[in-house]
């Protein structure tokens, strides 16, 4: 499960630097066939399977909650035509084997998108307290 802030204008990680768990970089390639990755030397197409959307409120904290999961099916080749990005990922835990996180992806130095992520539903009050953590700390 995915949440979403609905304003990520404003997110300066450099409050929660401390809580940083990982960087990585992932190549997508945009085209008229679909979208795809490089990873580990492998050319991968990106398949959205459709789950549930709905906004939902922590407190006074809105997100959009997002069940969609993403599957990967390994190519042999990528169309010719093709967009190039490179994004960057970075991971943060307010504590070790935290059940909730908050991924920030970066392109070109600019942030384009910030999540939440969690194995646990939406209404776990872990998850919930974990995400207005997140929250007040960002702000």
């Amino acid at each position: 499960m995915k949440l979403y802030l609905t304003d990520i204008h404003n997110i300066n990680t450099k409050k929660i630097i401390q809580y940083k768990l990982s960087t990585t970089k992932q190549i997508k390639l945009f085209s008229h066939e679909g979208i795809f990755i490089i990873d580990a030397n492998k050319y991968k197409k990106e398949n959205v399977i459709e789950g549930e959307i709905k906004d939902i409120t922590y407190d006074s904290v809105d997100l959009v909650m997002d069940m969609s999961t993403i599957v990967y099916e390994i190519e042999n080749k990528i169309p010719y035509n093709h967009i190039h990005k490179e994004y960057t990922s970075e991971l943060y835990h307010l504590r070790k084997n935290a059940i909730v996180g908050f991924r920030v992806i970066y392109l070109e130095g600019h942030i384009v998108d910030a999540y939440f992520e969690s194995k646990y539903k939406h209404d776990d009050f872990a998850v919930k307290e974990d995400v207005l953590s997140f929250v007040r700390l960002l702000n």
